[in-house]
């Protein structure tokens, strides 16, 4: 049996280099018991959360509409409200239809500090 030490130390390694802009392993095992644990919805939220680009946005409505359910704008916000690992599953990439920030666990500070950091990379990396 793999020690806690082990399990959280290697998904922290790459949520460093994730917030440095750096490549990722596809799945890291923290994911795979979120994602063991929640519902079907919610398992749909979260893949296309992981689509959207790093320095990119997308509606609540938009991410909505694009897992077939187009009505339940406020239930894919509150998918993001309940996601424990906000970083590697990127709710902070989710804003409102007017293009304006709204709620994050971390709060919005940090929810803008992300999203400038993740521009600035994409910027520099083309």
């Amino acid at each position: 049996m793999r020690g806690v030490y082990e399990v959280i130390s290697s998904p922290l390694g790459e949520v460093s280099k994730l917030l440095n802009g750096d490549e990722v392993i596809d799945e890291l095992p923290i994911s795979k018991l979120v994602f063991e644990r929640c519902s079907d919805f919610r398992k749909a939220v979260y893949a296309q959360l992981l689509k959207i680009p790093r320095g990119s946005t997308k509606s609540y409505a938009g991410v909505a509409a694009e897992i077939g359910r187009p009505t339940a704008y406020r239930a894919v916000a509150q998918a993001c409200g309940a996601n424990v690992l906000s970083v590697v599953i990127p709710c902070h990439r989710v804003i409102a239809s007017n293009g304006t920030l709204r709620g994050y666990g971390g709060g919005l500070d940090i929810k803008q500090k992300l999203l400038e950091m993740e521009s600035s990379q994409k910027s520099a990396k083309n």
